[in-house]
């Protein structure tokens, strides 16, 4: 880091997102129109930090709470799955995506429900990925 500074994030639960976000975009604001993608993990991705980078021509990319404000219910609150199942919603760039984790969690005795948040891809574009399990390329 070029410059170092002191950023506090004492108060309440929206005093400390905010400070997290400035924290982001702190140490993003040199790679601003030059097409960077970020990752992150579920302690700084929320909605309008990735909403904000956009529009600053940033990508990014991360796992979320599912108690992340700006979510659509099915997406903070989804309905029983079965293991591997996920459901995606989009507005604009921004997918937001929920998945069944396919290992339980040995102390509650249920399966996992991962969130992820993303700016990274064309979300009306095709690509591919690679089912492990398959060893076979789908079209997505």
């Amino acid at each position: 880091l070029s410059s170092i500074q002191r950023i506090h994030g004492q108060g309440g639960s929206k005093q400390r997102a905010k400070t997290r976000g400035k924290v982001v975009k702190l140490l993003c604001k040199d790679l601003k129109w030059k097409g960077h993608h970020i990752y992150m993990d579920r302690y700084f991705t929320s909605v309008p930090l990735l909403r904000c980078l956009e529009r600053n021509g940033i990508y990014g990319c991360g796992t979320l709470k599912c108690t992340s404000i700006g979510l659509p219910d099915d997406i903070t609150d989804p309905p029983r799955m079965a293991r591997g199942e996920s459901i995606a919603r989009q507005n604009r760039n921004l997918v937001a995506t929920v998945w069944q984790d396919k290992k339980k969690n040995k102390v509650i005795k249920h399966y996992i429900y991962v969130h992820f948040l993303s700016t990274n891809s064309n979300p009306t574009g095709k690509g591919s990925t690679f089912r492990r399990e398959k060893n076979v390329r789908f079209q997505i």
